[in-house]
Formats: structure tokens, sequence, C-alpha cells
């Protein structure tokens, strides 16, 4: 199975309502690598997923909907090369503060 890395910009009611933990999870689920932090704007969240593609797609899949009490407006995906070095689940505290909460 062809392994890939995506870049994920979602938008839209996601901080604040458990998207990070609740996206971390699921990647562990999915056996994905899975980097995930708020944005400081406040209306985004930024993902970086790698593992096997059928996967990765079933993360973004849960993505475009979340948690319950997200209201996700738009997922905007950007591919990147494969790197083979996101193992396990972070989850950054912010953009402007890279303190990991889970690992």
């Amino acid at each position: 199975m062809k392994k890939i890395r995506m870049i994920l910009m979602i938008s839209g009611k996601v901080q604040n309502v458990g998207f990070r933990m609740a996206m971390a999870d699921r990647a562990a689920d999915l056996e994905v690598g899975c980097e995930v932090m708020n944005l400081p704007e406040g209306r985004q969240v930024r993902a970086t997923l790698e593992g096997k593609k059928d996967k990765v797609n079933d993360l973004i899949k849960w993505a475009k909907k979340g948690p319950p009490g997200a209201n996700v407006k738009r997922v905007d995906l950007f591919p990147r090369p494969y790197e083979g070095d996101l193992n396990g689940h972070r989850i950054i505290v912010s953009s402007n503060n890279p303190g990991i909460l889970k690992r």
C-alpha cells in the first residue's frame, strides 16, 4: 500500500471543541502519524498526516466533520512528499507555543 503525507488546513468552529485530541485519537485508531495544532487566528487547525493512503484518506473524511461540537466549514489539502518521520501522534499547544500535549 502506498504511503502519503498530507497537510490539512481545517477551518470553521474547530478550536475549543476538543478537535486536536479527537483527531489524534482517531489517527491512533487508524495507525496514521499525526501532528495537529491550533492556529492563532482562532478559526483554524493545521494537521500533518502520514501513513497508508487509504488510512490517511479515512482520517481526512473524519476531519471534514470533526468531533461533536465542531462545525467544519472547509478542509484544504496540501499533498507533500512522504518523509516517514511522523511517527506517533503529537498535539501542539499552538503555533505560537510549540509545546507538545500528547505524543
